[in-house]
This record gives C-alpha cells, sequence and structure tokens, in this order.
C-alpha cells in the first residue's frame, strides 16, 4: 500500500484575498484562469488531431476561499470551534451570488453545473464544444508515453488523452474568484504503488480480499490488520475499548472498489467477528469504471481492508473518482461538504517533493496544489 502522506502543502493562492481583486481589468474582459494538469507540457506529448465537441466533459472550478491566512494559521495553530458546512461556506467560501454568476454564465453555453455546500467547487457537466466556447480553449487529442518515475515508483502508463495547450478564460467579473478550473483534460495522473507480499500472486479477481501489507522493516510478507496493531502499538487502545465504535472513516481512492471484498477479507482472512458496521461507496463525478485490475482496484480493496480491519468497529466510506485532476480534487470537496467522517484519507497522493518538482517543470499549476490546499483547509475548520 502507497504511503498516506497528507498534502498539507505550502499556500499558493496567488492574487490574495478580496483587497488584492478589488483593482482590475473592465468586468467582461476575458483573463486567464490557471487549469490543472498541463497535459501538453509533458515529456514526449504528441498532438494528433482536435478533440470532438461531442465528447462528454466534468470540469471543476474551484473558487477562492476568503481570510485563507487567517484560515492557515488556525489550522496551524489550532482552532478552539469547529464549524458546520453552513458556517464554512458563510465565512470562508464564496458568496451565493458569486455561485449564482458562475453557473449563469456557464448555462449560457448549455453546461450544467451545481456547487458544493462549501460554496468552493462548482461541478460543470457538459461537452468539449461546449467548454471551449465557454472558456476560449481549444482542445486536441495527445498521445502521452509511458512517463518514468523515479526512487523505484512504477511509472505513469502511455496514454490517449484529450487537452490544451491553453489557459482557460472567463470574465473578470467571474474569473477573479475563480483559484482553478480542473478537468480540461482526462489524462490519469495517479497509479497505485501497492506491493504485494507473496511473489507469484495471480492476478486478483473481483470480490476477493487483497489485504496483504508490506510494515516497513519487516520482510514481504502477509501482515494482516492485528500484526499491524501489535507493531505500532495500537493494542492498548483495543484494551480500553477504542475500537473506532461510532465513528466514521472516509477513504478518497481513484479506483472502483470490488464489490464484498471487504467484507471477505475482514470474516475469512483476518477471522475478525462480524459487527453492525458498514461501508457505502460513494461515486464522485460519475465514479472511476468498474473495478478492475488494471485500474488499480486492489489499491482501493487494500486501502479498505486495512484501515477498516485496524479500526475494527468504524464505517467507512469510499469517495471513489476518476482518475483525473478535477476527480480528485472533486473527492476531497465532497467528502469535505458531506462532513460526516472522522478522518478522511487517500494513498494516491504525492509527496510535496514531488508537487513542486511538477509545478517548477510545468506539468502541473501552483493553483492546482492550492486547490487541495482549500479542501484540507476545510477539513482543518470543521473538525
Amino acid at each position: 500500500m502507497a504511503v498516506m502522506v497528507g498534502l498539507t502543502i505550502g499556500l499558493c493562492v496567488a492574487g490574495g484575498g478580496p483587497a488584492a481583486l478589488a483593482a482590475g481589468p473592465a468586468p467582461d474582459r476575458l483573463v486567464a484562469v490557471q487549469p490543472g494538469i498541463s497535459v501538453a507540457a509533458l515529456p514526449g506529448v504528441k498532438p494528433f488531431g482536435n478533440t470532438k465537441p461531442s465528447t462528454p466533459e466534468t470540469v471543476s472550478f474551484v473558487l477562492r476561499e476568503h481570510h485563507v491566512a487567517a484560515l492557515a494559521a488556525g489550522a496551524e495553530h489550532g482552532i478552539s470551534r469547529f464549524l458546520s458546512v453552513g458556517e464554512f461556506a458563510r465565512q470562508y467560501g464564496q458568496s451565493p451570488a458569486v455561485v449564482a454568476a458562475l453557473r449563469a454564465y456557464l448555462a449560457r453555453y448549455g453546461i450544467r453545473s451545481h456547487a458544493y455546500a462549501d460554496n468552493v467547487d462548482v461541478v460543470a457537466n457538459g461537452t468539449a464544444g461546449q467548454f471551449d466556447r465557454a472558456l476560449s480553449v481549444r482542445q486536441h487529442e495527445y498521445r502521452v508515453p509511458r512517463e518514468a518515475a523515479g526512487g523505484g515508483l512504477r511509472p505513469v502508463p502511455a496514454q490517449q488523452v484529450h487537452g490544451t495547450a491553453q489557459s482557460p478564460m472567463l470574465p473578470y467579473r467571474i474569473a477573479r474568484y475563480v483559484l482553478a478550473i480542473l478537468g480540461l483534460t482526462n489524462y490519469s495522473p495517479y497509479v497505485s504503488q501497492a506491493e504485494h507480499g507473496i511473489s507469484g500472486m495471480a492476478q486478483p479477481q473481483a470480490g476477493t480480499a487483497q489485504g496483504c501489507l508490506a510494515l516497513t522493516g519487516l520482510p514481504k510478507a502477509c501482515h494482516l490488520p492485528a500484526d499491524f496493531a501489535r507493531q505500532y502499538g495500537i493494542d492498548p487502545l483495543y484494551h480500553k475499548g477504542a475500537a473506532g465504535t461510532g465513528q466514521t472513516l472516509a477513504i478518497v481512492t481513484l479506483a472502483a472498489l470490488d464489490p464484498g471484498a471487504p467484507q471477505y477479507f475482514w470474516r475469512h482472512v483476518a477471522h475478525m467477528p462480524p459487527g453492525r458496521r458498514s461501508v457505502k461507496v460513494i461515486n464522485v463525478d460519475g465514479g472511476p469504471g468498474a473495478p478492475s485490475y488494471a485500474s488499480d482496484s486492489s489499491e482501493t480493496d487494500l486501502d479498505v481492508e486495512q484501515a477498516g480491519g485496524v479500526a475494527t468497529g468504524a464505517n467507512v466510506f469510499v469517495y471513489q473518482a476518476p482518475n483525473t485532476d478535477s476527480g480528485f480534487a472533486d473527492a476531497f470537496f465532497d467528502a469535505a461538504s458531506q462532513n460526516n467522517a472522522s478522518s478522511v484519507s487517500a494513498s494516491w497522493v504525492e509527496s510535496e517533493t514531488i508537487v513542486q518538482a511538477l509545478v517548477a517543470a510545468g506539468h502541473e499549476t501552483p493553483a492546482f496544489e492550492a486547490a487541495f490546499d482549500e479542501a484540507f483547509l476545510e477539513y482543518a475548520a470543521q473538525g
């Protein structure tokens, strides 16, 4: 299983707060907004044609949070009272008027949209042609070669995707409130780094357990949640009755969970007694498609089996999204706006060092980085 690294990276909300945005161009002048992943800037990429205008797309408009500096300071030094989602939206999200103006603008081009309850993320559905017109871009088809990864990590496979080399444009009266526009490419940048502890393991089938975990400092083998608890000193919590009962774990993932796999693992592999807890799957942006070995569903199975196997009494919510820049961000904002979990984790993330290197190389933008910061700041404010 990949290391669960928190993306609490440095805030890069360019342009400052509302005061810094007071002066600017005429209200209807088109200005650029930063996208997420710049597929055209990836090494060895080759364009080979225009994207069909009828191609369906989900594009996310991440709005600028208010009072980001104060929110970050509270997250770093401690928050005395946690907020509800509604309170967060009123204090830190954009106003309903700003959200309505963005949605009305998109509707002029036939694009449907909805805003999450935090008034930070607006998710829009339309076609490539509609978004090209609304955002003054032209999308093309690209062949992306296999991208090697350093440090012994698995490479990103070769892909044929759509995207644009242009920055999306919006009227200044709307653009001034938009931090990032994600989803103008369907490039899948993340791969599972799960290690199977048993060599020669056959390709897993849907509904089977994946719960072997390689523990740090130990030989590769099949280690169960009970082994993890013993090695990392969790057993004393069990003796105090702290097994996660009444809590909810949220797992953000980019591959579909195999139906029944966690329950099979807990009962027949980990030999855990049956309980009343549940596993609930939430498909974000339509979900990542059917579970499969090729899409790394084993990563999702492993995350749920191990996390739920350690917190034996906790419910598990699985926010599964398409493996795209918009899908990944929307999954975090969806979990934040539902606000039904005690903790949120993901094993598909990149380290801060890798993120900063990708930004420096022009493969990702500072606003893409900052969009995740905004989601994590919301988590902090809501406890």
